[in-house]
């Protein structure tokens, strides 16, 4: 993720500025991002998350089942959303 608005910018990194625990995790995580995994990049500013889905899924060598249709997207998303109030 790169934050490109200066406001949430600072809302984010300035709160993990100040936290102990995450400053201590700078190091590791910019080592780990350094490993050839994590050398693709995915640009999805102007593509919809079903395009993005199409995209990851591709670069893993995957092909993604077709799309069940406008209600049966409603009813999953909806379902995904209440599991965990369920669950919690």
């Amino acid at each position: 993720m790169t934050l490109m608005v200066g406001d949430y910018f600072e809302e984010i990194i300035g709160k993990l500025r100040a936290d102990p625990w995450a400053l201590s995790q700078v190091d590791r995580c910019r080592d780990a991002l350094g490993d050839k995994r994590f050398a693709e990049h995915l640009h999805i500013d102007e593509l919809s998350i079903p395009q993005v889905a199409e995209r990851f899924a591709a670069g893993i060598g995957r092909t993604l089942l077709p799309a069940a249709g406008p209600l049966r997207n409603l009813v999953e998303r909806a379902k995904t959303g209440i599991r965990p109030i369920r669950s919690g």
